[in-house]
């Protein structure tokens, strides 16, 4: 049976390359959908928590409703906490990787011209002996 998808198996970093972009494209589908149900139950839960948070007597069940909500509450907010922590690992990837990528880039042209002054001063030295 022949596959409508050609694959490359004729080299490992096409290969590479499309499973990565897969994975990209699969990750970012399953970051937003999260981020989205989070925010939808975190409305939800929020205007529940309201109404009960201003009635005047609960009952039981109200009172265990209200515990809950709250809890949800606080792991909502820890849940994206931890998402935009993941969000900040990207901008540092973005932004401040490149820039400690140059430095060193620089930092080793330097060190390559000391060394070719350190050469030239030896085979001077040596020709004046």
């Amino acid at each position: 049976m022949q596959s409508k998808i050609p694959l490359p198996t004729d080299n490992i970093y096409k290969f590479y390359a499309l499973f990565g972009l897969l994975l990209l494209f699969a990750s970012t589908f399953a970051f937003l959908s999260i981020h989205h149900s989070y925010n939808e139950q975190g409305y939800k839960n929020y205007v529940e928590l309201k109404v009960l948070e201003e009635l005047p007597d609960l009952t039981k069940e109200q009172e265990a409703r209200k515990f809950i909500l709250e809890k949800q509450n606080e792991i909502s907010i820890s849940d994206k906490k931890f998402f935009l922590d993941i969000i900040g690992f990207f901008q540092w990837h973005a932004k401040i990787q490149p820039i400690q990528d140059e430095i060193v880039s620089k930092q080793l042209e330097k060190l390559d011209v000391e060394i070719k002054l350190l050469k030239q001063q030896q085979s001077r030295s040596r020709f004046k002996k």
